[in-house]
Order: C-alpha cells, then sequence, then structure tokens
C-alpha cells in the first residue's frame, strides 16, 4: 500500500511539474488582447503629436519675425481694455488711417488690426472676430482697386499665413484649429501640397534673411516688440493703438513710379466677398465705413474713365446696405488734397498723409449729415473728367 501511495503522490507531483513547466515556457507568450493594442497605439500617437507641436510650436518662435507689424498690432487689439471700433484691410488700411485722430474727433476706441498682403477675405475674418470677442459696433474697411482685382498670387497661401500669424496671436484654440479645418479642407487646397504644409506655418516665413536664433532669443527674454520693430526698420514710428507708419517718402518715387498704371475689371468673387461683409456687419448692427484709400495724383494721368467705371459698383453694393463709403481720390478741397510728399510710395500714404486722410474721414463722420458733407468734399464717380483736371500738375 505504501508503494502505491508513493505512486499517486510521485505522478500528482509531476504533472504539477509539466503544469508549472509550461506555464513558464517562453515560447509561449500570451497574445496582447485588441483592448491593449488600441490604448498603446492611441499613446504612440498621443506621444508623437506632442513632440510635433513642440517642434512645431519652437520653430514657429524662431521663423517668425519677432518684430513682426501684425503681431503688433493683433497684440495690442488683445490686451485692450475696451474696442468698440476696428481698421481693418491690407497694407492700404494699415498705414492710411490713424486711429489716434478718429478718437480724438469722435470719441471712438478704435485699434488697427489691418494686416500687410491682407486679403477682403481674410478682413471678413478678423471682423467676424473682432465682433465675436470683443463686440465692436463699428469698422472702418480700407481698401483699393487692387484689393478688389483677380490675382495670380490671391491664393498664394504664405499672405493667409502672414495674416493668421497675428489671427491667432492671443493662441485661440477655437479660432485656430477654425482656420486650420477651413484653410486644409478647402477644395482649393484640399489634396495639394499646401493642404499639407499649411499646418506648418513657420515653412511659410522661410527666407534667405530669416534669423531665427536672434528671434528665439527675443521672444526669450521678452524684448520689446516694438521697440525692436522701430530700431529694425528706418523711419518706422509706431504711434500707438495697432498702428504704425513711415514718416518720410522713398527716395525712388516719383511720378514715374509705376506707370502705365491699370485699371482691370474687378472680381467676381471679391465683389460677392464685399457684399457678405457689407450685409453681415447690417444683420449684426456694425456700422461700416468703407474708405477707398489714395493713389497719387499721376496715377491717373493716363485713365480714360476705367477708374470710375470699376469703382460704380463697390459704391452701389455700399449703398445699398446703407454703409458710408468715402473714396479719398474724389478730393475738391485742398486742405484735405494729398500732395507727393504725403505718399511714402506709390501705394501707400506716409504719416502726413495718413494724418490728413483720417481727418478728411473724420471731418465727413462728425458732421450731422455726413452725405451732405461728403458731397461737399468730394467729387462724385460722374465728375471725374472734372476732378482729374482739378489735381495740379506733379
Amino acid at each position: 500500500m505504501q508503494i502505491t501511495k508513493l505512486h499517486m503522490h510521485t505522478e500528482r507531483d509531476h504533472s504539477q511539474v509539466v503544469c508549472t513547466s509550461s506555464k513558464k515556457d517562453p515560447s509561449k507568450k500570451s497574445v496582447p488582447s485588441f483592448k491593449q493594442r488600441f490604448i498603446r497605439r492611441c499613446v504612440v500617437a498621443l506621444i508623437f503629436m506632442v513632440v510635433f507641436c513642440v517642434i512645431n510650436f519652437v520653430l514657429l518662435c524662431a521663423y517668425i519675425p519677432y518684430s513682426s507689424w501684425s503681431l503688433i498690432s493683433w497684440e495690442a487689439f488683445d490686451k485692450a481694455p475696451y474696442v468698440d471700433t476696428i481698421v481693418t484691410g491690407s497694407s492700404y488700411a494699415e498705414r492710411t488711417i490713424n486711429p489716434n485722430i478718429l478718437d480724438d474727433k469722435l470719441g471712438y476706441t478704435t485699434y488697427n488690426i489691418a494686416v500687410p498682403y491682407q486679403s477682403l477675405h481674410d478682413s471678413f475674418q478678423a471682423i467676424k472676430k473682432a465682433h465675436e470677442t470683443r463686440g465692436i459696433s463699428r469698422v472702418v474697411l480700407g481698401l483699393r482697386h487692387e484689393t478688389l482685382c483677380a490675382d495670380s498670387n490671391e491664393r498664394d497661401l504664405k499672405r493667409h499665413a502672414i495674416f493668421t500669424t497675428g489671427y491667432v496671436s492671443d493662441i485661440s484654440v477655437v479660432y485656430y484649429l477654425r482656420d486650420m479645418f477651413d484653410t486644409v479642407f478647402d477644395p482649393q487646397y484640399f489634396g495639394k501640397r499646401d493642404s499639407l504644409n499649411y499646418p506648418v506655418l513657420w515653412g511659410y516665413h522661410l527666407r534667405q534673411d530669416a534669423e531665427p536664433l536672434y528671434n528665439l532669443t527675443q521672444r526669450l527674454i521678452s524684448s520689446d516688440r516694438i521697440a525692436d520693430s522701430v530700431a529694425r526698420y528706418s523711419n518706422w514710428h509706431y504711434y500707438g493703438k495697432g498702428y504704425g507708419n513711415y514718416n518720410n517718402t522713398q527716395k525712388s518715387f516719383n511720378k514715374n513710379s509705376g506707370l502705365p498704371f491699370p485699371f482691370g475689371t474687378l472680381s467676381d468673387t471679391h465683389m460677392k466677398t464685399y457684399e457678405d461683409i457689407c450685409k453681415y456687419c447690417k444683420e449684426n448692427n456694425i456700422e461700416l465705413i468703407t474708405v477707398v484709400t489714395p493713389y497719387p495724383s499721376f496715377t491717373f494721368t493716363s485713365d480714360k474713365g476705367n477708374y470710375p467705371m470699376m469703382m460704380k459698383p463697390l459704391e452701389k453694393i455700399a449703398e445699398t446696405y446703407g454703409s458710408v463709403y468715402i473714396d479719398l481720390n474724389l478730393v475738391k478741397n485742398n486742405k484735405y488734397r494729398l500732395s507727393l510728399e504725403h505718399f511714402y510710395d506709390v501705394e501707400h500714404v506716409n504719416t502726413y498723409g495718413a494724418d490728413r486722410a483720417t481727418a478728411l474721414v473724420t471731418d465727413i463722420l462728425s458732421h450731422e449729415d455726413p452725405q451732405a458733407r461728403m458731397h461737399e468734399l468730394l467729387y462724385t464717380y460722374n465728375q471725374w473728367d472734372e476732378c482729374c483736371k482739378s489735381y495740379p500738375a506733379e
């Protein structure tokens, strides 16, 4: 009996050993469940996204110019305790309307958030953001004939990237993601190179004179952005509320600059965008003031009536929606008329030209009957020949 018991005990031990050894067999590894694989992949994807965002942020800080005017303008707007009026548009608006004069004469609280190369579409985005975040009640939209013309470069995302640099400078995730989604999935870009490049915004700021180390250093030490810009751009001065300008005239600027000047057909797309801006402002009780910024008078010497013919439809849209429309190229009164010394170049006025142009705008807006005052100070498009003859030879 004892031998039998010993045998049974041995077999039981043997089975336990076999079972134990089979559990420890390295050749028989357990397969991760679907849930475990899914979690691992999510963690890897999350780590990749974090690393990508960190690298992208560092490169943005390195390649976006620290002294960027768009950053100066939008940061002033974002930090302002109160805003009821904005000036928007491309550099035409940026360099023509002095918000300090508007506020002194009209009691507004105005900030200039116009950005160089800004398209009419981007001006519309700026208006909507300013209304949604600050509840603005007034918009001064500065533009010229070129703003509304078809341009082979108008869909160049580099121009939009410059606008976005300031537009999302407040690190607004909502507006950043909205802009990213709308741009990447735009039918004109989706599936093309630009739809892949746009999320990496710093790539649009790569150029030979880029100073990545300088930009990073200035950001790390929180250098004064405005002082840096004043030091970097000779004769450029900052006057507050997002507005800066040159106080000189370029040496190369003369009456032969840019001639002959073509006044081509306006783009239906841009005209539709302008009408959408007028409609949006009316529906949201925002006073829209459209200011057509000035040309040097010599640009009209070879014009055969094309300019007024092109601009009349724009004026008609403004009138339809009850918007104020002021064309600074129709000035009657010598008090407000600009001469060559008021221009920086053929496209932009300088500080003195901006002060004079803004004074004219405030004169009209401060009058109890702006339309009547406008007729006193400005010609109409139907009086174009008379207007051109009234300009002195320069």
